[in-house]
């Protein structure tokens, strides 16, 4: 079972280039999370960025960005599977409870908008 779920998860959620796809292991998916989580920290001033040839610092922010809205996507996906049908069905009535019903009229102005 286990298996399977890291074989999900590495198929989903790591990326690749080319024909070849990573190979579905658990060390394929650790250290994509950790090469995610060491961007995300990485600041222009830290000591790996700046013992190497000048980075943009636009360009350093956009990739911390996206490893931290990538791990973010894998936490949020990993809860969301762990969710029992009670709470479930309460988050379900919480996001409905402001729910209304709009006229024809409120339809027609949406629509023109």
């Amino acid at each position: 079972q286990l298996k399977k779920a890291v074989q999900f998860y590495v198929a989903n959620f790591v990326p690749w280039d080319g024909p070849d796809p990573p190979a579905l292991t658990a060390e394929t998916l650790t250290t994509w999370m950790e090469q995610q989580m060491m961007r995300q920290r990485l600041r222009a001033a830290d000591p790996l960025v700046s013992g190497q040839a000048p980075i943009n610092n636009g360009e350093l922010e956009k990739g911390r960005v996206r490893a931290a809205g990538a791990l973010q996507l894998l936490h949020n996906f990993a809860q969301g599977l762990s969710v029992d049908q009670f709470t479930l069905r309460a988050n379900k009535q919480y996001r409905f409870r402001n729910r209304r019903e709009w006229t024809e009229e409120e339809l027609e102005q949406h629509r023109l908008r």
